[in-house]
């Protein structure tokens, strides 16, 4: 498919709960450097809207310094583009699913492209298949413990 990564957040009152692929030295800078305030794709993505093509290496996106500093670690750590769909959920929770790649591709232009109705349908079928209660989700904070 052209993506190297994915992540799904869900939450509401309290920290987020992430299931994710990737890397964990990325995550433990994520939790250290409390870039969960700080991130636009996660801030875009708790608005209810259409899926989203983000790209890490475009100097436009950062609206601060700390933005900056925060595209910087993620294009070390090789997360440079990716599509993020924010998911509809009521009583003031939110849910969001991303899939990132390492590099621009022609697979994730054409999945955006062309597909990004069904990017849309996939991740709501994500969502509900993990809020079944028995599942076992870890809280982003704990990622780095």
């Amino acid at each position: 498919m052209g993506f190297r990564w994915f992540a799904y957040v869900s939450g509401g009152e309290g920290e987020p709960n992430v299931i994710t692929s990737y890397p964990r030295k990325w995550i433990e800078r994520y939790v250290e450097e409390q870039y969960l305030n700080v991130d636009p794709v996660f801030r875009q993505a708790r608005r209810p809207g259409p899926a989203f093509l983000w790209d890490f290496r475009d100097p436009k996106m950062a609206r601060s310094m700390k933005e900056r500093r925060f595209f910087d670690d993620a294009l070390s750590a090789d997360i440079r583009i990716g599509v993020t769909v924010p998911i509809t959920a009521g009583f003031g929770r939110f849910a969001m699913f991303s899939l990132a790649a390492d590099e621009p591709n022609a697979a994730l232009e054409e999945l955006w492209r062309n597909f990004g109705d069904g990017v849309n349908q996939a991740a709501d079928f994500f969502s509900a298949a993990t809020s079944i209660p028995s599942r076992n989700v870890t809280p982003l904070t704990t990622f780095g413990n």
